[in-house]
């Protein structure tokens, strides 16, 4: 029998989707800032959720999609401003 070449990895960006890989093999789930717009879920139909927390860091989704703004009680470690930006992959 054939060795297994590939295995799942859990938070891996979907090539095509704004989805990633869930904790359970086989399992998307809607990339931070993304929310499922159907039930039950379809891989291809998320939308962009300003307001929505970040999963791992203190930032919430900006108006804009693709754009993070400090959560409620934070500021960017630069100080430079409170604009919305992008978060370094």
């Amino acid at each position: 029998m054939a060795e297994n070449l590939v295995a799942w990895q859990s938070g891996v960006k979907h090539p095509k989707y704004n989805v990633v890989a869930a904790d359970e093999e086989g399992k998307w789930i809607p990339a931070p800032g993304y929310m499922w717009l159907d039930d039950p879920p379809v891989i291809s139909r998320v939308a962009w959720c300003p307001g929505k927390r970040h999963p791992e860091q203190n930032v919430v989704a900006a108006e804009e999609e693709g754009l993070w703004a400090p959560a409620p009680g934070y500021r960017w470690a630069d100080g430079n401003s409170d604009e919305p930006r992008e978060l370094a992959e």
